[in-house]
């Protein structure tokens, strides 16, 4: 065989090598990211629980002062139950979140309209402990949403979409 051939077979065979190196890379980082997110999701879900679970406690103190708790007030937390460490959409996660602010939007109102509620040691324990979780939310949103950017970097990586695709990697957007 000629030298060109020899030369061209070497050529082709180091940009396959090359390609294939760079996809081992691609989905490497794709895959780091994925698991960071999953983590993410676990932690967000957490604080979205911790927060309905202190509603239920400030439910429970209402209560056991007198103060009545309208039935949609109720309603708002037992339609915010739960949803485990699984990924919520987009409409679960918005859904979840306004009957979280609607609860506690109306337990603050009736606090103020409820001296012992609103002088109540365990009710400003309860409002800083919100406080505190609602912090913490919108720090893990943030680094959600910079993970989500880096998966977003690696699973668009020019020449490799394609490929991701086959394997299940595809485009995740940010939460707002």
């Amino acid at each position: 065989m000629e030298k060109w051939i020899w030369l061209l077979i070497f050529i082709v065979g180091a940009l396959i090598t090359l390609y294939i190196l760079l996809f081992v890379v691609v989905i490497s980082f794709s895959l780091l990211f994925k698991r960071k997110i999953a983590k993410r999701v676990v932690a967000i879900n957490l604080l979205l629980t911790q927060r309905h679970d202190v509603l239920l406690l400030i439910d429970k103190l209402f209560l056991s002062n007198g103060v009545p708790v309208q039935s949609y007030v109720t309603g708002y937390i037992r339609d915010s139950i739960n949803y485990s460490t699984k990924e919520l959409s987009k409409d679960e996660r918005d859904n979840l979140i306004n009957n979280l602010n609607k609860a506690t939007q109306a337990f603050m109102y009736l606090a103020d309209q409820h001296e012992e509620i609103k002088n109540n040691v365990e009710f400003a324990e309860y409002c800083k402990t919100i406080n505190e979780l609602d912090t913490n939310y919108r720090q893990n949103i943030a680094i959600y949403n910079s993970d989500i950017t880096g998966y977003n970097y690696w699973v668009c990586f020019v020449g490799y979409k394609w490929l991701l695709k086959m394997f299940g990697l595809k485009k995740k957007e940010i939460i707002i």
